[in-house]
């Protein structure tokens, strides 16, 4: 049985040059392009599930992403109010 080789009106091409997209994979001159399936092709589009979890996997990594942010934020305020405080001691102590 002969496997069924993908259609170029399977796939999209966007051009990386210009925001002009074409439905065939034949554009003109030596642009490069990203080539992406549209899911017509059986077997190949994904359900709702993915979506929700490659969604979930996003929040998650924003969540950690903020929290490593946060963290840095307050460990670089908490080491300038030591520096400024172990300054204040020192300036007394010398007088």
């Amino acid at each position: 049985m002969a496997r069924r080789s993908a259609r170029m009106t399977d796939f999209k091409v966007y051009s990386m040059d210009s925001q002009v997209a074409s439905d065939t994979g034949g554009g003109g001159g030596s642009t490069v392009g990203v080539i992406t399936q549209t899911g017509s092709t059986r077997g190949t589009t994904r359900g709702h599930n993915d979506r929700f979890y490659d969604e979930l996997d996003y929040e998650r990594k924003l969540r950690k992403r903020r929290a490593r942010l946060t963290v840095a934020a307050e460990e670089a305020f908490n080491h300038v109010t030591r520096l400024h405080n172990d300054k204040g001691r020192s300036v007394t102590a010398v007088a």
